[in-house]
């Protein structure tokens, strides 16, 4: 069987996946998709502040102009909108970029030499290419420092009830412990995500925001069951039901041949699991840098592209989020209410500024610096000894406002 010829071939038709083909067809690149169902649709529900989708193309199915958290002391309105992504119309608009270029089938392992890449499917079928992109969320083909340990849980459901959730209202996070019992308050903490549709729908998600192992997610559906009991919500019918394992500690990938974008690459954000913004943004720099260098050679397109993927501003800040992550994982109820309370009474560009990936270290540092200082005692400390446990370079990154600078 001879191998298909193209000049960039992609594993994983989702988000980063399809961002990266349609910007690399925009520049007339040849481009396959592989994915072993490329005409799915998009099942998961994409979140973002208003705010960061500036500069970005993104379709809009629900705006929500007032928006809060509840970390034990009532409910707070953080400034700016909130939105959710027309997931359908985000995903037609990329296919049409892309054009028939999408296939079905399974990646599974890839060969380089010196002219380019061989792609081989499970049915046997092989793709030759100039470069090779995992895009799978997986990392299947790509070498990994580590497997990961710490995981994003979350069960949604889209319900018709009725509900006590304003229209246009959004709830980020709830992190009440009220309507557990003190043995389970005590466990691994969960927060209620809700956003509602109209005044007879809302969908309510259940989310354990990191933890190593896992939160199961029946544990979170018995916890949304006894959190909606507790605020009066009484469920007519399940419209859908969404469950979520997000990885939150892939490391970046080493440089090699095999690029790789999206969750596989680390992307997702260790401190909130939100990556779609990042791929989006991302997308046009990976296509120059695919583009200038295949020019040169299929090992300096990959070099190229490996330095737009993960710039090195970005991994210092990256070194830093990993340090919040470990403090996630460190906290109860109580703690973690402590900590988000002082997150969200430092300045708004602040924290918007640790909730973008793309911030530089400097950025982050001086987030961090304003969360520790604005920290009761107990929990002040219990960051200070963290951060000593993991070392002295990440602690000087996040307390001296020297560290970190963008390069």
């Amino acid at each position: 069987m001879s191998p298909s010829v193209t000049d960039i071939t992609i594993a994983g038709a989702g988000p980063a996946g399809l961002a990266l083909a349609a910007a690399l067809a925009d520049r007339g690149v040849r481009v396959i998709v592989v994915d072993p169902e490329p005409d799915a649709p998009w099942t998961n529900r994409y979140g973002a502040w208003e705010h960061d989708l500036r500069d970005l193309d993104i379709p809009v199915e629900r705006r929500f102009p007032r928006t809060w958290v509840d970390v034990g002391q009532g409910r707070q309105v953080l400034p700016g909108a909130y939105t959710v992504v027309d997931r359908g119309a985000l995903q037609q608009s990329l296919r049409d970029r892309v054009g028939p270029a999408l296939i079905a089938g399974r990646a599974v392992d890839v060969q380089h030499d010196p002219n380019g890449s061989l792609l081989r499917l499970a049915d046997g079928r092989r793709i030759r290419s100039r470069a090779v992109v995992d895009a799978t969320g997986r990392g299947g083909l790509v070498a990994t420092p580590r497997a990961p340990r710490v995981f994003q849980a979350a069960l949604g459901r889209l319900v018709r009830a009725d509900h006590p959730f304003a229209p246009g209202e959004a709830a980020l996070m709830d992190f009440s412990t009220a309507h557990l019992d003190p043995a389970e308050a005590a466990g691994p903490p969960s927060f209620l995500y809700a956003l509602p549709v109209d005044a007879e729908h809302v969908f309510v998600e259940e989310t354990s925001l990191a933890a190593a192992p896992a939160v199961p997610l029946d544990r979170l559906a018995a916890r949304l069951d006894r959190r909606l009991d507790h605020l009066g919500v009484h469920v007519h019918e399940v419209l859908d039901t969404e469950r979520c394992l997000i990885p939150m500690d892939v490391a970046p990938p080493a440089r090699g041949r095999t690029l790789a974008v999206g969750a596989a690459a680390g992307w997702v954000h260790p401190a909130t699991g939100y990556q779609l913004t990042r791929a989006l943004r991302a997308a046009p720099a990976v296509a120059d840098a695919l583009v200038a260098g295949l020019d040169e050679s299929p090992d300096h397109a990959a070099f190229q592209a490996w330095r737009a993927i993960w710039p090195t501003a970005e991994r210092r800040t990256r070194a830093l989020h990993d340090l919040g992550l470990g403090l996630l994982l460190d906290f109860d109820s109580e703690q973690i209410q402590a900590f988000f309370a002082a997150f969200f009474s430092i300045p708004e560009p602040s924290w918007r500024a640790y909730l973008d990936a793309t911030s530089s270290p400097l950025e982050v540092a001086g987030a961090m610096r304003r969360v520790f200082a604005a920290l009761p005692n107990a929990p002040r400390t219990a960051v200070a000894l963290h951060a000593l446990g993991r070392g002295p370079a990440l602690l000087l990154g996040a307390i001296t406002p020297q560290s970190g600078g963008a390069s």
